[in-house]
């Protein structure tokens, strides 16, 4: 082997091992949030299938990673759901108006992202049912205020809240505020990540930058 044909083998040789070396890429693009399509309880097939749960019994259900706060949620299966990517989806005012929480751990001072898909109830005794409107809540952040919506028609809507962490340990939290107690708003694709687009030197959790609302 000549020395130039050798450099090359040698050079190559240390380039792979970089490589193979090189930590993970950061996880920052990771969503922070388990169960967010609500997969699991794995809801009834059918026009009709649905799985409520209540207060205490997520275990037992097997709703996974949230934790039911008042009232009686029910999972919708995905064909009840009417996703276009047949995505289940939670009803957040099943027999009674209820809500739900997700405890997550973030870093501290860092800008993030939530973002869901929210839809009017698909029950057929619940289509024309007015007033669905529902509250999200992210406790240990700057967000001063919860954010207040309401689906309108009939397509499934992104929303988007972006705040900044003030804590290791934050809940996120999704509450029917609706007037009927059996109709309500319908949430899935429930995501939290850092948010690439915020500019990092406003990291800190101050007043400025926070709280942002850019619902769809």
């Amino acid at each position: 082997m000549n020395k130039h044909m050798r450099a090359l083998v040698l050079a190559t040789s240390a380039l792979t091992a970089l490589t193979l070396s090189a930590p993970a890429p950061s996880a920052a693009g990771s969503n922070k949030v388990e169960n967010g399509r609500f997969d699991e309880p794995k809801a009834p097939a059918g026009p009709e299938g649905r799985t409520p749960v209540a207060p205490g019994q997520e275990n037992n259900q097997g709703l996974k990673n949230w934790k039911v706060t008042k009232g009686v949620i029910e999972v919708f299966g995905s064909e009840l759901s009417r996703h276009p990517r047949s995505y289940q989806s939670m009803n957040l005012t099943g027999t009674e108006v209820g809500g739900i929480r997700q405890e997550v751990d973030l870093e501290d001072g860092t800008h993030y992202i939530l973002t869901w898909e929210h839809h009017r109830e698909t029950w057929p005794d619940c289509k024309n049912a007015q007033d669905q409107d529902y509250s999200v809540f992210a406790e240990g952040t700057d967000m001063e205020e919860p954010a207040e919506r309401e689906p309108h028609g009939e397509r499934w809507a992104k929303q988007t809240k972006k705040f900044v962490a003030q804590d290791d340990n934050v809940a996120i939290e999704f509450l029917s505020e609706s007037e009927i107690g059996h109709c309500g708003a319908m949430i899935t694709d429930v995501r939290l990540k850092e948010d690439p687009n915020a500019d990092e030197g406003d990291n800190g959790g101050g007043e400025e930058g926070g709280g942002g609302d850019d619902s769809a």
